[in-house]
């Protein structure tokens, strides 16, 4: 069966964001300009990932595939977090608040392993859901997003300064989760393909879309970095769909999987690499991204092996 490459090429391309994002690319030659990247339009990365996981799981909702997939992600998710266990599982004091941490751990995931117990999730509180209309269902989404847009500007101008409420949305995970973040982009994807929107809507009319929102994204990142920083932008609400049905009216077709199965070697496995070249290297942020970069493609070999003979690491 034939794929549409185009979309895993958007995923790899996804999967270097993230990357920079972790390693602050440029940092070290342009404070604005990696800002405005790191900070701004990279921060597209995840909420694609999101969006088209939802596209994707519409068929798998049609052909009654649900829990088999589900049981998939959560197993996903507890493999990387074994993996990662080194860093994160500190139960070397036997206190009830080490403990609570790693519960917390366990239910947020460690770095950027939120974003498979936030698609878990995501896609949980969707199937009690998904029967509804799909116009509540696009109420749904704005309502969620925008929810977890207040709580980041909240923070962000402290508005509750001196309450325990603004001690509490200075933490990431209260915004950065399932319901705010995760199930607006998954429930998004999953209705452009049940809308079958991806068709309806014109080429021409997505190329300016994407170049008219993209654009909107990098001013309210230029606005940002003169002003206290958000950590989510308003924008990407915009520019991720209008991304996302730019790329997959690309005509790209084959049967090969390889670059999606690359994109997420890369998401899991580049975090690794990070740690160890800052242990071990003097490299500069845009040095650093490189070659973590080209480290994780090298490693994602041999991970997309393994997953092929084992079956559960991708």
């Amino acid at each position: 069966m034939y794929r549409n490459v185009s979309l895993d090429l958007l995923r790899l391309l996804m999967a270097f964001m993230v990357v920079a994002i972790h390693t602050r690319f440029l940092s070290d030659l342009s404070e604005a300009l990696s800002y405005v990247t790191v900070d701004g339009l990279f921060r597209i990365s995840v909420p694609v990932f999101l969006l088209i996981n939802g596209f994707y799981f519409y068929p798998v909702l049609q052909q009654g595939k649900q829990r088999r997939w589900l049981k998939r992600i959560f197993g996903l998710y507890l493999i990387w977090m074994l993996f990662y266990a080194y860093a994160w599982l500190d139960i070397s004091e036997n206190t009830v608040t080490a403990w609570l941490k790693v519960v917390h751990r366990m239910l947020f995931g460690y770095l950027h392993l939120w974003y498979v117990i936030g698609l878990f999730g995501a896609a949980l509180f969707f199937l009690r859901l998904h029967r509804l209309p799909y116009w509540i269902l696009w109420f749904s989404v704005i309502v969620t997003f925008f929810a977890g847009e207040w709580i980041v500007y909240a923070r962000t101008y402290h508005l509750f300064y001196g309450s325990p409420l603004d001690r509490l949305l200075a933490f990431d995970w209260v915004h950065r989760n399932f319901l705010f973040l995760a199930y607006p982009f998954f429930t998004m994807g999953y209705l452009l393909r049940a809308q079958q929107l991806d068709r309806k809507v014109s080429k021409p009319f997505v190329v300016i879309a994407a170049i008219l929102t993209g654009g909107l994204v990098l001013a309210e990142a230029f606005y940002n970095y003169t002003h206290p920083p958000a950590d989510t932008l308003v924008t990407l609400f915009l520019f991720v769909p209008a991304l996302f049905l730019l790329f997959i009216q690309m005509p790209f077709q084959a049967k090969s999987k390889t670059l999606a199965l690359y994109a997420s070697a890369i998401y899991f496995i580049h975090i690794f690499f990070i740690g160890l070249l800052k242990e071990h290297s003097t490299l500069s942020p845009t040095q650093l991204t490189l070659v973590v970069f080209v480290l994780s493609v090298i490693a994602g070999a041999l991970i997309i092996r393994l997953h092929k003979r084992f079956g559960f690491l991708l």
